[in-house]
């Protein structure tokens, strides 16, 4: 049976009803739905159901070169309201259902109509999809990813949350997990602790497992997560107190409970009013980012223990061990370098093989924590009865951990730390610690190159040296100038002439062993001199000017605060400098040698 179909331009096409797509994929010839095409290309749906009304068969035909059918079309079409796309799908699926047609179609990419709902983020049409057919959940898009796994990918979170209460189990731990690891990795990375805490209580062998294509697992994405713990994050020292005191987190209570440190008491009008308003001003302090925070720390905490759990029962049961050898030390290098102390800490209770192995170059994760400057890990080897193991490696390169002292990585923490000089000390004594703890042998052992661990550090940090130097040399200067006008115009001579002298002497030194104590000394007399001078200076001058200008405040106040301007901003310029450095210098030091063993 023939039907004459007008198209737009008012030309006739055939088109013949009893060619069904179901048979060869696509229509026998392109001008045969060329009406219909061009409807859902420029969005005039109305035209493309009446054409599907009169011709069923093109519900299912894949009628574009992507093999996509109409309904592919419909779930990504660019429409300003979703309501509009949402209610289009639906009536498309009504026809489908009603025609017994399948909705399980792929392009020729293998994706069904549900991965293009995902990726378009539209839960309702989502929703439609699934409740006229469950089965497209289990399809996979070119059989790489299920569709939960799309949503977690392109960050829908609660639609992968719903497709994994549709999804059974048994799909994500085929193939040894595949699945399941793809959404454990890709919710980590999302941060979300709610789908990742779920899958660890439902499916716990996942934190074994690991993709051998995209050598991806849930330990290396958790690895490298470093600010959803507390070690990842740096804060002043009131939000570090507000932090560690004033916010409690309980594990067992719900994941949005949070306890303010408040007494109980009975909940009269008065308390709870106080409570409102301390919680408000709390608030303006930066407290609900605080709790937050902690909240997010103590979900991946939970997580890690959790992971951990099941590496400390299960490492012997794994079903490929070099795969898991493969993805922990991964993991665990991976962390070092990111500074993830947590991970480290928990996987190494958990399996204390982990940190002795030589991964890749040989190399254990000490050498790894002193080439990034990773001082808390770098500690945990004094938790070790057995260090020497870790301390005697020397990598492929003829490499000694003293060696990994030597160099300099701009990638480290030092680079946090204000001024050449200071990260120049702080290099030091990373050498310094290394030296006092790695064998006599390390001192003068050559890698492959020639060089001796002390030769590579002066080879390293030739650079550094002479910022450190010139950073120095322009701070004595700036402070001897200073000095000398005081000097000039006041009678503070006796306290600010050492600390121009401490400042001359600074010009003067000879600078890479300088830089551990001598230097850094003598910046702290000089500036704490200064800073004596600086406040003798302004006594001397609000004196004078109270004696001259007798009981006539209002011309005394004003000259004394504007001329106290300068002086305080100069002060607030150095003072930290100041600070920064007796702490780098008389501090506890880079290395915590008090931990105690546990292995």
């Amino acid at each position: 049976m023939e039907q004459d179909i007008p198209n737009r331009t008012g030309a006739t096409q055939t088109f013949e009803e009893g060619n069904s797509s179901k048979d060869s994929g696509r229509w026998p010839n392109d001008r045969d739905y060329a009406e219909l095409v061009e409807a859902v290309r420029s969005d005039d749906w109305k035209t493309a159901i009446d054409f599907l009304e009169r011709h069923p068969d093109a519900l299912t035909a894949t009628i574009f070169l992507n093999g996509r059918t109409v309904l592919h079309a419909a779930v990504r079409s660019e429409l300003s309201k979703l309501d509009d796309i949402a209610s289009i799908v639906q009536t498309l699926v009504d026809m489908i259902s009603k025609r017994k047609l399948p909705l399980t179609i792929q392009t020729d990419a293998g994706f069904t109509v549900l991965h293009d709902a995902i990726i378009s983020g539209n839960e309702r049409i989502v929703d439609c999809l699934i409740r006229n057919n469950e089965e497209l959940v289990s399809i996979r898009n070119n059989g790489v990813d299920l569709p939960v796994v799309v949503a977690m990918r392109f960050g829908h979170k609660k639609l992968a949350r719903d497709l994994f209460s549709r999804t059974p189990d048994r799909l994500l731990l085929e193939e040894q997990g595949r699945q399941g690891c793809l959404l454990l990795t890709r919710a980590i990375n999302n941060r979300d602790t709610d789908m990742a805490l779920d899958l660890m209580k439902k499916c716990p062998s996942l934190a074994l497992a690991m993709d051998p294509n995209d050598f991806a697992s849930p330990l290396i994405a958790l690895a490298g997560l470093t600010d959803v713990f507390e070690s990842g994050n740096r804060l002043v020292f009131w939000k570090r107190w507000i932090y560690n005191h004033c916010i409690h987190i309980s594990c067992a209570s719900a994941p949005e409970q949070v306890c303010l440190n408040i007494q109980n008491g009975h909940e009269e009008e008065t308390i709870r009013s106080v409570r409102a308003r301390l919680r408000q001003l709390l608030n303006l302090l930066g407290f609900k980012r605080l709790y937050e925070m902690k909240m997010v720390h103590a979900q991946f905490q939970q997580l890690l223990h959790q992971m951990c759990k099941v590496i400390a029962t299960s490492t012997t049961r794994v079903p490929d061990p070099d795969l898991f050898r493969r993805s922990s030390t991964t993991a665990m290098f991976r962390a070092v370098s990111a500074g993830n102390f947590e991970f480290v800490y928990c996987m190494g209770k958990a399996n204390s093989e982990l940190l002795e192995f030589a991964y890749g170059k040989r190399r254990s994760i000490f050498h790894s924590a002193v080439e990034y400057r990773q001082p808390r890990i770098f500690s945990l080897l004094y938790s070790l009865k057995k260090r020497d193991a870790a301390l005697n490696l020397v990598d492929v390169s003829k490499n000694t951990i003293l060696h990994m002292a030597g160099k300099l990585s701009r990638e480290t923490p030092i680079q946090h730390i204000t001024g050449a000089a200071l990260q120049m000390q702080k290099e030091m004594q990373w050498f310094k610690e290394v030296e006092s703890i790695c064998p006599p042998f390390c001192k003068e052992h050559l890698n492959t190159h020639g060089l001796n661990p002390r030769q590579l550090f002066t080879n390293k940090h030739q650079e550094l040296r002479k910022e450190g130097e010139r950073w120095m040399k322009d701070t004595a200067t700036s402070c001897t100038v200073v000095g000398a006008l005081i000097i000039t115009i006041m009678f503070a001579a006796a306290f600010t002439i050492p600390g121009v002298l401490m400042f001359l002497g600074i010009l003067t030194s000879r600078y890479e062993e300088d830089f551990l104590i001598s230097l850094p000394r003598k910046m702290i007399i000089g500036l704490f001199t200064l800073f004596f001078s600086i406040v003798t200076m302004m006594i001397a001058f609000s004196t004078a000017l109270l004696l001259m200008f007798h009981g006539q405040h209002r011309i005394v106040v004003p000259i004394i605060g504007l001329a106290s301007v300068p002086i305080i901003l100069f002060v607030l310029i150095q003072f930290h400098l100041l600070v920064d450095m007796l702490i780098s210098t008389y501090g506890q030091g880079i290395i915590d040698k008090k931990i105690k063993p546990w292995f």
